[in-house]
């Protein structure tokens, strides 16, 4: 994971509002994935924001984590057609969770663009 940055999630608050104080982790298409440690969270409540800049078609892909009986389903792989941001989740960990706890995105090797992600913490 040479390259790979951690993800700080935010917390959300029911009926009020929170500064989003976690900057983007850069996600690319190297190998270097923006990854959340959810070995301490519910990640069904976890919603990940990604910001796709440039102007071609990247592929967004959320690792298989392997760990559990959902890691034989495979990458999750959206293909996008605009810049913009892209909600991504919630996503299970019986799918994408991996042996350190790490949910990992990044834009696929055939892309040449980047992605900035962040994520929110639903309470």
């Amino acid at each position: 994971m040479a390259g790979s940055s951690d993800i700080t999630a935010v917390l959300a608050k029911r009926n009020e509002a929170v500064l989003f104080s976690s900057g983007a982790i850069e996600a690319n298409s190297t190998g270097a994935y923006a990854y959340l440690d959810v070995s301490t969270m519910d990640a069904s409540k976890i919603l990940f924001l990604v910001d796709r800049t440039g102007g071609k078609a990247e592929t967004l892909v959320v690792k298989d984590g392997g760990q559990y009986s959902g890691g034989a389903i495979g990458d999750y792989e959206k293909a996008t057609s605009v810049a913009g941001e892209y909600i991504v989740g919630p996503l299970e960990t019986a799918r994408f969770k991996d042996s350190n706890g790490y949910i990992k995105l990044a834009l696929s090797t055939a892309s040449t663009g980047i992605g900035y992600v962040r994520a929110i913490l639903l309470p």
